[in-house]
């Protein structure tokens, strides 16, 4: 498949929405209407995205990619903490202090189709075909009774797998992280039997999806998602905002350096290939604590 065309920032459609505050528990929902595809399909996936109030500056770009995905999602939210005012045009779950997968419950518990993609907020969306594939994704999904598809690019040499259509291939062993935040598709009832009652942190919880998902049906498909990360290790990667925004960053976060990033592309790519055994032996002769070892449903 081609790589889908560029979006600017200014051509994301900004749909009309009629909003009403109500109270839910730990969280105070503000209620939207997204646009419905015509494609009923596609009409049975919602979205959430997950942030906190430490990321409100990157706001414009969480807009950004929420307002793309109302235009064809059932429902599209924002599970943030406190700090609400930037998203006045979008439907918030405001969760206030509580932990990490109680702010994942409380925004799940608001979705009602059988489908859910869950992106954290820094990843900035530019596909437009999107909508296309999310039918493509949603069918795979129903066909084939999927648990959990991962939609983003899958770089680990090593993994147990079996085509089981042109494109989309399942985990006959999953390991960690083979499902983790970057942006996959939950079964709605799957996800909110993982994450509740618990009180984890994103790097606590993170390991636990493929523990979560050994007998179940977890795939990743080979038709990906377009979208960037703006945020490396805490620090604002310039070089898909300049990209696909078209203008300099002007924000007060620390831009991430040359060098910090070459050593984060090396860190990854020593993750994707080598085998599981042998990270695991390194971590250990090297004194690296592993969350994913230590990681219990």
């Amino acid at each position: 498949m081609s790589r889908s065309p560029k979006i600017l920032a200014s051509q994301i459609i900004n749909p009309l929405f009629k909003s009403q505050k109500i109270e839910c528990g730990v969280a105070d929902k503000i209620s939207y209407t997204c646009s419905r595809s015509k494609n009923p399909m596609v009409n049975d996936l919602s979205a959430v995205i997950l942030s906190c109030d430490k990321n409100s500056d990157l706001s414009p770009f969480i807009l950004q990619t929420y307002k793309s995905l109302c235009s064809f999602c059932r429902k599209a939210l924002i599970a943030t903490e406190n700090n609400v005012s930037p998203y006045q045009e979008a439907n918030c779950v405001q969760c206030g202090n509580v932990s990490f997968s109680e702010r994942f419950m409380a925004a799940i518990e608001q979705i009602e189709s059988d489908y859910c993609l869950v992106l954290l907020d820094d990843y900035y969306l530019h596909d437009e075909n999107i909508e296309t594939k999310a039918a493509l994704w949603i069918n795979q999904c129903k066909l084939h009774d999927i648990d959990a598809l991962r939609i983003d690019h899958l770089g680990k040499r090593f993994v147990s797998r079996k085509t089981i259509e042109k494109g989309l291939c399942k985990f006959t062993s999953i390991q960690p992280y083979e499902i983790d935040f970057h942006p996959t598709i939950w079964k709605t009832t799957v996800l909110k039997t993982l994450i509740k009652g618990r009180k984890d942190t994103p790097w606590q919880l993170e390991p636990l999806f493929a523990l979560f998902l050994k007998d179940k049906t977890a795939c990743f498909s080979k038709i990906n998602l377009e979208y960037s990360e703006l945020v490396i290790q805490g620090e604002f990667f310039k070089k898909p905002f300049v990209k696909y925004c078209k203008q300099s960053y002007s924000g007060n976060r620390k831009v991430i350096s040359a060098n910090a990033y070459r050593k984060y592309r090396f860190k990854t790519a020593v993750r994707n290939w080598l085998p599981y055994p042998v990270l695991y032996w390194l971590r250990r002769v090297l004194k690296i604590d592993s969350i994913s070892e230590k990681a219990k449903l």
